[in-house]
This record gives structure tokens, C-alpha cells and sequence, in this order.
């Protein structure tokens, strides 16, 4: 399916729009097409400038390329590109033709299905779409999928859309960039991570079976998907440790069988860069977690390792184990928790700090590990081991934490780009933090849609907490800490926008965690949740469901939240449905159009009524920023 023509230097994906691409190799003050090189055969295609060899591979449906320096001087590998401009293409597909699957590279953008050049409610015109890319012609209903596929290559690959007019709604083609910010020695070579292309006439198919394609190649055993409890949500970082044992024990008596992890996030510690007990657990870690255990649980921690405070001692001390900026100050950030200066992960005693670390509270008794804001290190321009490609630095960072805290425990990557660690993590957050605001709900369903594919495929689905607390589901007198309130908008400034979640709000958004199949990780303060709060939070917990549901209609429209969800379950099916909008909405199916030819009965999830489904057409009005779960008995 990829051909490169040694002839013209052009490549070509056979069987899609995209023919007559172009690689250019983007180095410090050099630049080099492969239409300017003599191409020759031999394991590839291989080619010579400028003491550089370029090798291009296309074996096995794979595209790869190898950059050497056969030089005396070390170079800088920037970029590498493949470009198919849409004057170039002998048939360049039209903008309104064209839906495009859009996957993010950590969970803080916009993922989502959207028309070409149009923007949408979370996304812009024509954003960038991280480690795999989905265009769906409307009409025909052809697809093809670009995907990375190991082993990386440590570089951070991206796609978008090149459009032929500033407008966006004519003629299109397309940019694949393989970041790598690295330095090649003398002798050395870098390349880019292989890449497929697939085409089919289901895009969630397609999607399905790239997810299944990246977990046989990882050979990664899975674990069973976590379920417990955290402190950020309600308690943020004011929590103490009788405020987490309080909701351990509360939790061990009511739900035995499910809520076994318990994790302390951000607040536990002294500052951030020195992690030690802060005066909130006098107790100290150690035997922190061993209350945790005498209550039957498995104690879990947060921490954001690769970020130091700039008040403290190891950044006085250690100013060389930091990244900078290209004037060659240290790159900091200010954030909430306060100012932020970036561990370098490719300093030998960074490496060993971060391993220390991790083997320390590992001793100390913890078995589930939330790694947050790695992310934020990439901001920086220089490391000291420049040979190390950008998108290698959290991998090496993701690989010393697992050494440390060994196979058996588990560990959330939360905010790390995906390809940094497939392989590596046990779960992943697939969505946005989530707060007890529709806005938030909103957010997250489109992530959670744009990554139903990888769950207990590539790693398992965090969809982050499952909050039920509202006036009609809790006894608090206030449901957070306070907040300016802000309307509620829902193309954008989503963050704790409108008002607290009603019941109906509750109902909607614990399903669609439910649907999610994921870890399972509560966030309210327990023991205030009324009856109604806990017949939530066990209808959820009692039977879960053993793959992520697929959200049906996810390319049907533009700028499209699901309204339909099915998965496959012992004993029959489950279907979700949701309305999404602002107006009382008809969701209608037909089983038979999902497979299921016969059932003994219908189960409404939240009462347990029976629902008819004449000749095996559903029917139901929902009110607005409403949802149903239906349990289809065979």
C-alpha cells in the first residue's frame, strides 16, 4: 500500500486520495527533499547529501525512515516530513467531503470527530492530531487510517491537514511530522517511528483494529482495571490522612468486593520536588499505608516527579538537573502549586533521583502510582544528552519509574503523550479532570468517545472519578470550595462553568464512566452521599461491563458527542443512550442494525423496568442532558 518511486523521490499511499508526497529532512541550517537526492535500492532506498544517508523503508505495509551521519561533525535532526500537498494530488479530496478523526496527544486537548477545515466545539479549523489520524469520506463511507506502530523511535508523530486556500473549505492534502529534536554523533543514525496506513469502509472498525494491532505487538500482560477511591475531587490539596482513611473505611464496609485502592493525591506533600509527608500525615507515609492495609486496602499516591518548586532545597542545589530555555536559563513555569523548574530526565543523577524516589515509597507500602504533569517538561528546548529525541525523554522517565516500583504494582500515566507510554503504563487517562459541572461532563465524552478503542487493548482507560454528589445525591452544604460562577458555554471556557450537576446530570455522566468499562476511581467525600448517591455508585460498581462500548454514531455528524453506545456483555448487550443538547431529543434504534437478532427482555439500568422494543425498533424521548442504560437480556 506505501510505495516510494526511487525515480521522482515521491511516495505514494495506494488506495487513498494521497499520491506524489514529498519527505523533507529539516536539520539545523540544512533542509533536504527526497525529490533533490539519486535515490539507489538496497535494504531500501538509500540516498546521499551532504555526508547524511537517508534510508526509506516500506516493507510489511510499514513506512520508516533512517537518517545517518556519515560525517565528522554532529548534526541536529529537527524534523522529518512527509508532504502531500493538495496541488500535487492528482485527485485531491474536497474539505466537505471529508470527516477527520482527531486524537490529541495527552488528555488536556480536544479529541473528536469533525468536517474537514471546519471547526468544532472543543477543536479548531485544522488542528494537529497526535500519534494516529482517521479521515472518513461522508458519501462513500471509505476511510483510512494513518498509525504509529513500534517500536518508537523516541520522535513524537503528528498529522494534520494542508489546505489549499486560507478559508479551509476547498482542496486538502496532508502533513506527517516526525519530531525528533535530537543529536546525531558522528557515525550515529535516527529515525522515525514506523507508520501504517489502512483503508475500509468502517471507521470503527479501522479504529478498533489499530488498537488491537498496537496491544499484540506491545505483548504487554494487562492488568485487572482499578478500583477505589481518591482525594483530589473534594478534598483537593487540603487532605489529611484521617480524611483518606475516614472514606477508606467507609468504603470497605459498604462496597467490599470492588473498592480496593485508595490513593492520596496532590496535597500529601511537602512541597513539590521534595516528597516527604507534609505535617498533614504526622503519621508519615510508611505507616500511612499501613492503616490503609489493616483496613483491607491497597494504598495508592499521586506525584508529578519531573517538576521541582524553585523554593526548594534540590533546586538551590542542583541547578544542573534541570532543563532550559535556549538562552540557557532554567525553563520554570508558573502554576497553581506555584513556581516550576523541569527535571532532566537525561542527567545520570536525575535518573537515579527519580529511581530512589520510586523505590522509597514503593518500600513504604505503595502499589498504585498516579504520575501526573510529565507533559510540562516538553516546554523546554535543551537537555544536556541532546542524542536523546524529545519524544524519548518521558519514555526514559516512565521506563526508571517502572523498574523502581517493579511489575506488580500499577501504574497511571496522567497527561504523558500516548506513545511515551504504550508499553510502559497499565492505565492511561483518556479524558480531561473532571468536576461536578455539565461543562466537564461535556469535555470528557468526546475524549472518552475518541479513545473507547484502547481500552484492554493497548492499556486500561482511566476516565478519571466518578463524582455523584449534587443537593439531590449528598448531605453537604456546599458540593466544592468556592468558586466564581461563570456561565455555562459550551464551545469553549468549559472549565467549572454553569452550575452544580442535578441528579439527571449525575445519572447521565456515571453511565457514560460506566460505558467507559476503566478504572473505576470515586471522588466524593462518602460518607456524606445520601441513599440516592450510594444506589449510584452501586448500580455502577455491581456489574461491569467487559470492554469499553462503542460509541456507534461517533462519524454519523459533524462535531458529534454519541448519543448511541453498544457493547457486547455475558448473557446479551447493553446499549447507551444519551441526549446531549439543550432540546428533548428522540433517540432511536433498531437492533437488528447492531446485531442483535433476539433477546427475552429489555432492562432499564437505573430501575430495573421492563422496556418493549415492537419488531426490534427503540424509541425513547430523553430531556435534555439526559441518559439511559438499557440491558438487552438474551
Amino acid at each position: 500500500m506505501i510505495q516510494f518511486d526511487p525515480r521522482t523521490g515521491l511516495l505514494h499511499f495506494e488506495g487513498t486520495p494521497f499520491a506524489n508526497g514529498r519527505i523533507l529532512f529539516q536539520l539545523d541550517g540544512l533542509s533536504v527533499q527526497s525529490t533533490d537526492l539519486t535515490w539507489r535500492r538496497g535494504a531500501g532506498y538509500v540516498a546521499s547529501n551532504d555526508s547524511l544517508e537517508f534510508r526509506i523503508h516500506t516493507s510489511r505495509g510499514k513506512l520508516a525512515v533512517r537518517i545517518k551521519n556519515a560525517g565528522r561533525v554532529a548534526r541536529t535532526l529537527r524534523t522529518v516530513q512527509f508532504r502531500f500537498e493538495p496541488q500535487a494530488l492528482p485527485e485531491a479530496p474536497q474539505a466537505a467531503d471529508y470527516r477527520e478523526f482527531i486524537h490529541s496527544a495527552n488528555f488536556e486537548s480536544a479529541s473528536g470527530v469533525k468536517k474537514v477545515g471546519l471547526p468544532g466545539r472543543q477543536l479548531e479549523h485544522n488542528p494537529e492530531s497526535s500519534m494516529l489520524y482517521l479521515l472518513h469520506e461522508i458519501e462513500t463511507r471509505r476511510s483510512v487510517l494513518f498509525g504509529v506502530m513500534p517500536p518508537p523511535a523516541g520522535d513524537l508523530v503528528k498529522f494534520q491537514a494542508l489546505h489549499d486556500a486560507p478559508h479551509m473549505e476547498g482542496r486538502f492534502g496532508l502533513r506527517i511530522t516526525s519530531v525528533q529534536d535530537r543529536l546525531i554523533p558522528p557515525g550515529d543514525q535516527a529515525r522515525t517511528s514506523p507508520m501504517q496506513v489502512r483503508t475500509g469502509t468502517d471507521p470503527l472498525v479501522l479504529l478498533d483494529e489499530y488498537g488491537r494491532r498496537l496491544g499484540r505487538a506491545w505483548r504487554r500482560s494487562l492488568k485487572p482495571v482499578a478500583a477505589g477511591w481518591n482525594s483530589w475531587d473534594y478534598y483537593a490539596g487540603a487532605v489529611t490522612s484521617e480524611d483518606v482513611l475516614k472514606n477508606v473505611r467507609y468504603a470497605r464496609k459498604r462496597f467490599p468486593e470492588r473498592l480496593k485502592t485508595f490513593v492520596i493525591d496532590e496535597g500529601w506533600e511537602s512541597r513539590w520536588g521534595d516528597w516527604v509527608a507534609s505535617r498533614r500525615f504526622p503519621e508519615g507515609l510508611r505507616e500511612f499505608c499501613r492503616r490503609v492495609k489493616r483496613e483491607g486496602g491497597t494504598p495508592g499516591i499521586w506525584s508529578a516527579p519531573l517538576l521541582v518548586n524553585t523554593y526548594t532545597a534540590l533546586y538551590r542545589e542542583k541547578p544542573d538537573w534541570f532543563l532550559r530555555s535556549r538562552d540557557g536559563a532554567i525553563a520554570t513555569r508558573l502554576y497553581t502549586y506555584g513556581p516550576m523548574a523541569f527535571l532532566d530526565i537525561t542527567v545520570p543523577e536525575v535518573e537515579q533521583w527519580l529511581f530512589d524516589t520510586f523505590a522509597r515509597l514503593r518500600k513504604d507500602g505503595f502499589e498504585y502510582f498516579k504520575v501526573d504533569f510529565t507533559q510540562e517538561t516538553l516546554r523546554a528546548d535543551v537537555w544536556r544528552d541532546g542524542t536523546v529525541p524529545r519524544g524519548a525523554l518521558l519514555r526514559k522517565a516512565f521506563t526508571s519509574i517502572r523498574r523502581a516500583i517493579g511489575e506488580s504494582s500499577y501504574l497511571l500515566a496522567c497527561g504523558a503523550p500516548y506513545e511515551s507510554v504504550i508499553g510502559i503504563a497499565d492505565a492511561v487517562r483518556v479524558s480531561g479532570d473532571i468536576h461536578n459541572f455539565w461543562s466537564h461532563v461535556l469535555t470528557n465524552a468526546a475524549s472518552i468517545a475518541a479513545r473507547w478503542w484502547t481500552h484492554r487493548r493497548v492499556w486500561n482507560a482511566d476516565p478519571d472519578f466518578l463524582i455523584v454528589r449534587s443537593p439531590e445525591t449528598s448531605t453537604l452544604p456546599r458540593m466544592n470550595r468556592e468558586y466564581a460562577p461563570k456561565p455555562f458555554n459550551s464551545s469553549g471556557g468549559f472549565w467549572r462553568a454553569g452550575r452544580e450537576l442535578n441528579l439527571g446530570e449525575v445519572k447521565a455522566y456515571a453511565l457514560l464512566v460506566y460505558l467507559s468499562a476503566g478504572d473505576l476511581m470515586l471522588g466524593d467525600e462518602l460518607p456524606t452521599l445520601d441513599r440516592t448517591g450510594l444506589g449510584i455508585l452501586q448500580k455502577v460498581l455491581e456489574r461491569p461491563l467487559p470492554e469499553a462500548a462503542m460509541p456507534i454514531d461517533l462519524f454519523r455528524r459533524h462535531d458529534c458527542l454519541p448519543s448511541l453506545w453498544h457493547v457486547r456483555e455475558q448473557g446479551g448487550h447493553f446499549l447507551g443512550l444519551f441526549n446531549w443538547t439543550e432540546d428533548r431529543a428522540t433517540i432511536s434504534v433498531d437492533l437488528r442494525d447492531l446485531g442483535i437478532r433476539s433477546w427475552s427482555r429489555i432492562e432499564r439500568f437505573w430501575e430495573g423496568t421492563e422496556l418493549a422494543a415492537p419488531e426490534g425498533r427503540i424509541s425513547l424521548e430523553l430531556p435534555p442532558r439526559r441518559a439511559e442504560g438499557l440491558r438487552i437480556h438474551a
